[in-house]
C-alpha cells in the first residue's frame, strides 16, 4: 500500500485547522475498497443520469465526447458522424453531469444534441459546483476532477499522460485518439459519480438556483464586450511609453543612490534602496519570511508618516500603475505570464474598429461566496480579472452597436442594506434603504452636517464598512488615519484611545448590527460554521475561542453571511432578467444561446456584458434597448427568484443607472 502525505500535520497546530479534513480524508481513503473502473462500452439505453464530458483541441474545435452511467462508460470521436450515435445515447437522459459544465454544453448546443431545460441550469449537476457547496476549504487545484475524484474513492489517477503532453503543446489535438477516448470517458464517469456522492449532501431548490447563475454567467461571458480598438492602441502605446519613461527616471535615480543593479518590479532591488540607501524605517514586514514590505500600501504609509523628500516613492507608484496597465491591459513581452487583454481580442466580422472580448466568470471561485472572473480552473478559458478594471482601462469598453449604449446599474449601498435587514436593524436598513446613507448616519454620530467627500464622510464610511464586519479598534484607526484622514487626535495614541471609544459608540447606534455580530460569532463558536440567509454553509474550522487565528475566523464568520448573500441577489437578477428578456422578445434559451454562441457581435437584445460585484453592465440594443433596460432594472429591485428561495426576504432593493458611451461612464 502507499501512503502520499499530502499535508504537514504540524500545520494543524499552526492555525490551519481545515487541514485536518484533508489528513483524514488521505488516510481514510486506502482502508476503503478500490473503486472499480467502468466498463468500456455505450451507457444502457434507459439511463436517465449521463456523466458528460468533452475534448477539443487549442482552438476550440470539438474532438472526443464521452458518455458515461455508473457502470459503463464511452468516449466518441469526432471525425466521422457522430452525432447519431450520441443522440442515440442521450435519448433517454433526463439528468447530465459534468464538471465545470457550461462549455461542455456550448457543444451539445452546436450540435442540436441539447435539451432547453439543461440551458436554464435545470436537471444539471456540476460536481465542480457542488464539491464548492460541500466544502470550500479545498486547496488550490483540489477542485479539478482527478483530484476530487482521488480525494473521495480509492482510485488509480488517469491523466498523468495527457496532463504532461498538454504541458508540452497546450492542445489535445496532439493526443492520440485512444489517450483520448481513455481520458474523456474516464473524465464523463468520474463526474457522474461525484454527482451521485455530493448531490444528497446539498438542498435541491438552493443547488438548483446556483446552477441556473453558473448558466447564466456562461451566457454573459459567451456575450462579450466589445472593444474600441483604435482607442485600446492609443491608449495601450501612451501607457508603454509613460511606463519607460518612469522606468528611466527611477532607475536612474537609484544608480545615484549607489545601487548598480535595479529593476523596478524587483521586490529586492526595492528593498535595498528603500532601506538601505534612502534609510525609511520598516513599518511592515512580509507574512512569509519577514521580510520588509514594499507594497502599495506600506509606500503610501510611508508617504503619509515619513518626513522627507518621497520624490522617488511617488514616481515609483506612478510607474507601477502605468506599468500596470502597460503590460496586463495591453501586452507585455514577458515569457510565461498570461496572455493580456490585447492577446484575447477577437476581430469582429465587418468592424474593423471594434473587438470582442469575452469576461468569464465563474460562481463560487472565493470562499466568501463572492464570484471571481479570470481563468485559473481546469478547462476555464483564459481572460483577465473583468471585476477589478479600473477606469483607465474600462473607457475601450462600448456598444457592439453603432447607435448603442452602455448602462451600467449598480445596485444602491447593497451590502449595508442586507446587513440592517439580515440583522433585524430597523434604523441602519432606514438609513441606506430608504434615507441619506454615510451623510444622515454621519450627521447623528457627530452631531454636524458632513459633506461628500471630506474626511469626516470617508470616516464615516470607513465606520459603517468596517464595523459592519466588526472590524477591530486596531485596524479601524490605521483606516480612519490613513485612508480616510481623520485624525481623532494628532497623537497616535490619543487617536486609538478614541477610536475605541467611537467603535462603541457606533455599536451602540445601532443595537441590532451589535448582536448579529454577537450571534454568528456564537454561530461559529458552536458550531465551526456559518449559514448566509439562502442556505449556504461557510466552514470555519477551529480550536475553541483561543486558538490560533481565531480573530479571523470570527470575522469571517461575520462576513460570509452577508457577502454570499449579495453574490445571490446579483446572480438571481442575471437569471431573472434572462427569463423576463427571452419572454418578452419571444426566444428561447436555446435561440440565446446560439446566438450568443454563434453571432455575440450582434444578438438579437441586449445582453449583460459583466457583472462586478453590485453591478451589472448592460450592452442596449439600438432597437430594444430602452426596453430592455426596464426589464433589467425591474429585476434587479425585486430578484424574485431569490425571494422564492428566501420567502423573509422582502425588501424591494434600489438601483442606480448611468446610460453612457462607454463602460467609463463617459458620455
Amino acid at each position: 500500500m502507499k501512503v502520499y502525505a499530502t499535508y504537514d500535520p504540524a500545520s494543524v497546530l499552526k492555525g490551519g485547522y481545515e487541514f485536518e479534513k484533508r489528513i483524514i480524508e488521505d488516510l481514510g481513503r486506502f482502508t476503503t475498497r478500490q473503486l472499480r473502473s467502468p466498463v468500456a462500452g455505450s451507457p444502457s439505453g434507459n439511463s436517465t443520469v449521463l456523466g458528460f464530458d468533452t475534448e477539443y483541441s487549442a482552438t476550440g474545435e470539438l474532438l472526443t465526447v464521452g458518455f458515461a452511467d455508473a457502470n459503463q462508460s464511452r468516449a466518441i470521436e469526432t471525425s466521422g458522424k457522430w452525432q447519431a450515435e450520441a443522440k442515440k445515447i442521450l435519448k433517454s437522459a433526463q439528468v447530465i453531469c459534468g464538471h465545470s459544465v457550461e462549455g461542455d454544453l456550448d457543444y451539445l448546443v452546436k450540435n442540436k444534441l441539447c435539451l432547453e431545460k439543461w440551458l436554464r441550469g435545470k436537471d444539471v449537476y456540476d460536481s465542480f459546483l457542488l464539491a464548492r457547496m460541500v466544502d470550500e476549504n479545498r486547496g488550490r487545484g483540489g477542485y479539478n476532477l482527478q483530484s476530487l475524484l482521488l480525494s473521495e474513492c480509492n482510485f488509480s489517477e488517469w491523466k498523468s499522460e495527457t496532463e504532461a503532453l498538454l504541458k508540452k503543446t497546450n492542445n489535445a489535438a496532439d493526443w492520440t485518439p485512444d489517450q483520448r477516448t481513455e481520458r474523456c470517458r474516464l473524465d464523463a464517469w468520474a463526474t457522474r459519480i461525484l454527482c451521485e456522492r455530493f448531490a444528497p449532501q446539498i438542498d435541491k431548490e438552493l443547488y438548483s438556483f446556483t446552477a441556473s447563475i453558473a448558466m447564466s454567467l456562461h451566457r454573459v461571458g459567451l456575450a462579450g464586450a466589445a472593444i474600441n480598438l483604435r482607442l485600446f492602441h492609443k491608449l495601450g502605446r501612451g501607457w508603454k511609453q509613460e511606463a519607460e519613461r518612469l522606468r528611466q527616471k527611477i532607475t536612474r535615480y537609484a544608480h545615484s543612490k549607489g545601487v548598480s543593479e535595479f529593476v523596478p518590479t524587483k521586490d529586492d532591488h526595492l528593498r535595498e534602496i528603500l532601506y538601505k540607501k534612502l534609510h525609511y524605517p520598516v513599518l511592515s514586514k512580509t507574512e512569509k519570511g519577514g521580510l520588509p514590505q514594499v507594497n502599495k500600501a506600506t509606500l503610501q504609509k510611508i508617504i503619509a508618516d515619513c518626513e522627507g523628500n518621497h520624490v522617488f516613492i511617488k514616481y515609483l507608484l506612478e510607474f507601477n500603475k502605468v506599468d500596470k496597465l502597460a503590460s496586463t491591459w495591453y501586452g507585455s513581452e514577458m515569457e510565461g505570464r498570461k496572455k493580456s487583454v490585447g492577446e484575447l481580442i477577437q476581430n469582429i466580422p465587418g468592424s474593423p474598429n471594434l473587438g470582442l472580448l469575452h469576461f468569464w466568470i465563474y460562481s463560487l471561485r472565493a470562499r466568501t461566496g463572492r464570484r471571481a472572473s479570470g481563468g485559473g480552473e481546469e478547462g476555464d478559458p483564459e481572460s483577465r480579472n473583468s471585476q477589478n478594471w479600473p477606469p483607465a482601462a474600462r473607457k475601450v469598453v462600448v456598444s457592439r452597436w453603432k447607435n448603442g449604449k452602455i448602462a451600467i446599474c449598480d445596485f444602491t449601498r447593497l451590502e449595508v442594506v442586507l446587513m440592517g435587514w439580515r440583522a433585524g436593524d430597523e434604523k441602519l436598513l432606514d438609513y441606506f434603504l430608504n434615507g441619506s446613507g454615510y451623510i444622515g448616519v454621519a450627521k447623528e454620530f457627530w452631531g454636524q452636517d458632513v459633506k461628500e467627500g471630506t474626511p469626516l464622510y470617508k470616516g464615516t464610511k470607513s465606520l459603517v464598512l468596517g464595523l459592519d464586519y466588526n472590524m477591530g479598534w486596531y485596524k479601524l484607526a490605521l483606516d480612519l488615519w490613513n485612508k480616510a484622514g481623520l485624525r481623532l487626535s494628532e497623537d497616535w495614541n490619543e487617536h486609538c484611545a478614541e477610536t475605541k471609544r467611537v467603535r462603541k459608540r457606533y455599536l451602540a447606534m445601532f443595537s441590532g448590527l451589535r448582536r448579529y455580530i454577537r450571534d454568528r460569532i456564537t454561530e461559529v463558536t458552536d458550531t465551526q460554521q456559518v449559514v448566509s440567509p439562502s442556505g449556504r454553509i461557510r466552514h470555519l474550522s477551529h480550536h475553541g475561542p483561543d486558538s490560533e487565528g481565531f480573530w479571523h475566523i470570527r470575522n469571517a464568520a461575520v462576513n460570509q453571511p452577508i457577502q454570499s448573500f449579495a453574490s445571490d441577489v446579483t446572480g438571481g437578477a442575471v437569471i431573472d432578467y434572462e427569463a423576463a428578456l427571452l419572454r418578452e422578445h419571444n426566444l428561447s434559451y436555446l435561440d440565446w444561446h446560439r446566438a450568443l454562441s454563434n453571432t455575440p457581435w450582434d444578438p438579437p437584445c441586449s445582453p449583460v456584458f459583466n457583472e462586478v460585484h453590485d453591478e451589472l453592465d448592460l450592452d442596449l440594443h439600438p432597437k430594444s434597448g430602452k426596453r430592455d433596460l426596464e426589464i433589467l432594472v425591474d429585476c434587479m429591485e425585486n430578484v424574485r427568484s431569490l425571494k422564492k428561495l428566501v420567502p423573509g426576504f422582502d425588501l424591494k432593493l434600489k438601483v442606480d443607472v448611468k446610460v453612457r458611451k462607454d463602460w467609463c461612464g463617459n458620455g
